[in-house]
Formats: C-alpha cells, sequence, structure tokens
C-alpha cells in the first residue's frame, strides 16, 4: 500500500514469519510532482528489499548518496534493517536500470545537456529527464573482436584523448569542431546523434567508418547502420523504452586513412555550412576504397556512393585533376538556403570540401 504520511510517500508491505505478520516499509522523499518512474523504482526497491528478508538475508547493499533516499520504516521485528538507508543515485545506475526506469517512456534520455537546455523553447516546461552520462558502463572505447566500440556517455573529449587508429583521424577532426572545450568536455556521441541535427559535426565521421548504432530495452538490444537511424531533421528510429547504448566501429586495414573539414561563417563555435567527412584505404598510392559524407546539405548526412566509386584507383596527381561536380557525384544531396548560405553556395563548396578532404586523407597515408 502507498499513502502520504508526514509529506512523505510511505510503501509498506506485510510479511508473514512463522505465522506472525510483519510490515516494513519505504520512504521516498516527496518531491513537486514526484515522477511516477520514481514511484516504480521505490516499488522495485522495496521487492529487493522483500526478498532479502524472506531468504533470511541483509538488505542488498545499494546505498549510495544520492538525491533519492530510500530507507526502511523502523520495526522492532526487522531492527538489522532499521539504520539501512538504501538511496538511488543516478551516478551509480547500471543500464538495466535505466532502462527500468525508462519502461513507460516518461523520463527523456540526455548526457551532457549542450544540445537539450539551449532548444527549449522560452517558457516551456521541463519534463521528466534520465541522464545516463555517468553510468560507467555507457562510458569509453574498446576494442573488440569486430572492431571498436564507443559507448553511448563517451564525450568528444574521451574520443581526442584515445589512442585510435588513423581511420578514426577525422572523427578526432570533428571532435575539435564540437563547440568550446568545456562543450566537449560535456557533450556525448550519443547525444550528438541522438539530437539529429542536419548539422551534426560527427554524424559525417560516424558515416565514413561505416557506424551502427546499439540500442537497448528491457526486451532486448539491437543493431542498425548508423544511415538508417536517423530518419529525418530531429528525428531517429528509437522505440519507445529504448536508448542509444553503444556504437560500433568495424575494423579496418592499417592502411585506412581519414580526414574531416567543415566550412562556417568563422573559425570557431559555428553551425557548419557544409562539412565532409572521408574515409580511404590506400595500396600502391592508389585509392582502393573510399567511403565520403557530408553533412549540412540535406535533412540527413549523406554517403556519396557515385563519387566513392569514381574515386577507386585513383592516384594523388588524378584527385587533383579529378571534376567531383560531374556525373551526378553530388546527387544524394539536398541542401537549403538559410541564414548561414544558400543552397547553391552550399553545393559549390561541398565539392571543394570533398576534394580537400580526399587529398588531405591520401597525404596523410
Amino acid at each position: 500500500a502507498a499513502e502520504e504520511h508526514h509529506g512523505e510517500i510511505v510503501f509498506t508491505r506485510q510479511l508473514k514469519e512463522g505465522g506472525t505478520a510483519h510490515s516494513f516499509g519505504l520512504h521516498v522523499a516527496k518531491l513537486a510532482g514526484i515522477p511516477g518512474y520514481v514511484l516504480n523504482r521505490a516499488e522495485s526497491v522495496l521487492k529487493e528489499l522483500e526478498q532479502s528478508k524472506s531468504k533470511g538475508e541483509g538488505a542488498p547493499d545499494t546505498a549510495a548518496s544520492g538525491q533519492l533516499n530510500f530507507f526502511t520504516l523502523d520495526r522492532p521485528e526487522l531492527e538489522e534493517l532499521a539504520d539501512e538507508i538504501e538511496n538511488v543515485d543516478v551516478n551509480q545506475l547500471k543500464p538495466i536500470e535505466a532502462l527500468m526506469l525508462l519502461k513507460d517512456g516518461s523520463p527523456k534520455v540526455i548526457a551532457g545537456c549542450t544540445d537539450y537546455y539551449p532548444g527549449l523553447p522560452q517558457g516551456s516546461q521541463l519534463r521528466d529527464l534520465l541522464d545516463i552520462s555517468q553510468i560507467a558502463e555507457l562510458r569509453g572505447i574498446a576494442q573488440t573482436d569486430q572492431g571498436w566500440r564507443i559507448g553511448a556517455a563517451t564525450t568528444w573529449t574521451d574520443i581526442l584523448r584515445a589512442p585510435l587508429p588513423p581511420a578514426f583521424d577525422g572523427l578526432k577532426l570533428a571532435a575539435r569542431e564540437v563547440g568550446s572545450v568545456q562543450i566537449q568536455n560535456r557533450g556525448t556521441i550519443a547525444g550528438n546523434i541522438c539530437n539529429a541535427s542536419p548539422a551534426a559535426d560527427g554524424v559525417p565521421p560516424l558515416l565514413a567508418l561505416q557506424a551502427q548504432v546499439e540500442l537497448a530495452s528491457l526486451n532486448g538490444s539491437r543493431q542498425m547502420p548508423l544511415s538508417d537511424f536517423i530518419t529525418g531533421v530531429r528525428q531517429t528510429a528509437l522505440r519507445a523504452g529504448e536508448m542509444l547504448v553503444a556504437l560500433h566501429i568495424p575494423p579496418h586495414s592499417p592502411s585506412a586513412t581519414s580526414a574531416f573539414s567543415k566550412l562556417g561563417s568563422r573559425t570557431h563555435l559555428v553551425i557548419s555550412i557544409a562539412m565532409v567527412a572521408a574515409v580511404l584505404e590506400l595500396k600502391n598510392g592508389a585509392i582502393e576504397a573510399a567511403t565520403l559524407a557530408v553533412g549540412s546539405c540535406s535533412p540527413v548526412a549523406q554517403c556519396l556512393p557515385a563519387l566513392q566509386a569514381a574515386l577507386i584507383g585513383k592516384t594523388l596527381a588524378e584527385v587533383k585533376a579529378m571534376d567531383f561536380e560531374q556525373d551526378g557525384h553530388l546527387a544524394p544531396l539536398s541542401p537549403i538556403s538559410d541564414v548561414r548560405g544558400s543552397a547553391e553556395y552550399r553545393m559549390d563548396v561541398v565539392a571543394e570540401l570533398c576534394k580537400r578532404v580526399v587529398l588531405n586523407a591520401m597525404q596523410e597515408g
């Protein structure tokens, strides 16, 4: 049963021991408009306490300092639990606990908030938020048998400091373009992707790396190409109860190189007019494989398959002489005119950016 008592929500349960009924409960500090998912979490913690008591065990060892305090009622029959303080601290959350909080779809997942709060309309009502940025299992970069895994809460500074192969140089260059150093320290790779801005700096280099996103819910996990995940402006393929937990990068050969270039109205702290990322594999001075992706020139960042095919076998001298605008090389792009530049200007500059990025990647190789 749940009832209000002295400004707190009190959960109580009846347990039977040797035919005698005992009760103990849980206090949840009542916040203004306490969200439903907090009450759900209180209910689950109480069930854990019940199970521990019924098995003759002590209270679960989940105590840690935090904002939402859970503690047992003082009952003589349960003295071993009377002084036990149970807290839910977002800094100690596990991914499964975060998914439990998402099951009713009430909180919005955030990780860094460098876009979320600035993007709120003036006077808008705040909703319940679930900050995953301090969940250890969701942060960090690791090499696996299938390539590389980048946790959702990995920051741009983490990426800059990580010892990654040359195929990731374009991603690192993009990381340096994400706002200021303070933004890079807070902003996360998953936040950049799930925000689904056409001008997201991280998306073109991740597309060029052929990244896959890993999505998880209480029903399990699934993977899909990043190119399929972002479906439109501020739109993704996330389902109710799901969150992005990691990105997976397939292995690239030691000969792979990469580059990134961004054009804006100034050199720093700018939303791009156009940007291009490329990952190349070279053999004997010629391009053996190429992936190019362009951002800020369509609702969703796009790869350029025709241009990629045209680059195969080209040497540095041949790339310098190549016309990047011919033969429908830029066909997937559909730029708009806005305060940063006209559609025509974007199409002109993106061809030049493509050439520069390919040349830079070849010279690095």
